[in-house]
């Protein structure tokens, strides 16, 4: 199958048969009914996955910005399985980016090119007007960014797929993101500024130290150690760190 959304046990497969089905469709697809009991008694996620599904491949009948398609695409991967993540890609160039989902086999079953929405980083484009950063900059080798942090730097919603969906909600926050838009480390990384590639480890509700082993807060939540324990670093790697609030809470052992 080439995509599964949902976690654990609680899966849904959705077939290349599917994709081509919602590609040709000018409705949203329904569910069949065995796909509606099972999302009755689990939380599969099946019909918002659809969902996201038919406006990527349709977003242009729809009249969405492309604000609102990078958010169904960001939201189709926050509901896919764990396993599916890597079938993402996401091809930047200048004044477009390629959202490409893969399936098993390395082959495309959705890819569209949406433009680069001149208001995404508005706030921060605006900063750089007023404190430009100097022409040609140079970071030598480095081909790669790389952030470890918490929520102000979590760009991939990783405590949003951690709960469920529960934190941060959709209402309140955008594409899983503890903000209402793109996060910094994803304008520094972008073609508007630096235009690297980026590896994210930053987590929401991540701390420096780690917790007191007596508490079980310790074993949910993300901490710098944890997170540069995935990391296989590179030479071509610039590493970033920030600390955020969350540290009030283990400072006794940071200081």
């Amino acid at each position: 199958m080439p995509l599964s959304v949902g976690q654990g046990y609680f899966t849904s497969s959705i077939s290349s048969e599917k994709f081509n089905a919602i590609k040709e469709s000018v409705r949203l697809p329904e569910l069949s009914l065995w796909e509606k009991i099972k999302a009755y008694f689990f939380t599969t996620h099946h019909a918002e996955a659809l969902e996201c599904i038919f406006n990527l491949y349709h977003h242009q009948e729809l009249n969405l910005t492309p604000v609102q398609v990078r958010g169904a695409y960001i939201k189709l991967r926050a509901l896919a399985s764990q396993g599916c993540k890597e079938q993402f890609i996401i091809e930047s160039q200048e004044h477009a980016d390629k959202l490409i989902i893969k399936d098993d086999n390395g082959e495309n079953i959705l890819s569209i090119e949406v433009e680069c929405h001149p208001e995404a980083f508005g706030l921060a484009k605006e900063i750089n007007k007023s404190h430009p950063k100097p022409k040609n900059i140079s970071l030598g080798d480095i081909t790669r960014l790389v952030f470890f942090g918490d929520s102000l730097s979590d760009s991939l919603g990783r405590m949003f797929e951690k709960t469920h969906h529960i934190l941060p909600s959709y209402g309140q926050y955008f594409g899983g993101r503890f903000t209402n838009g793109f996060t910094w480390t994803e304008f520094l990384s972008s073609p508007h500024f630096l235009g690297k590639e980026m590896l994210n480890f930053a987590e929401g509700g991540s701390t420096s130290a780690s917790y007191s082993c007596f508490n079980c807060i310790g074993d949910f939540v993300s901490n710098t150690d944890r997170q540069v324990a995935s990391y296989t670093p590179s030479h071509q790697d610039l590493a970033i760190f920030l600390l955020g609030a969350n540290d009030y809470m283990t400072l006794h052992k940071i200081m």
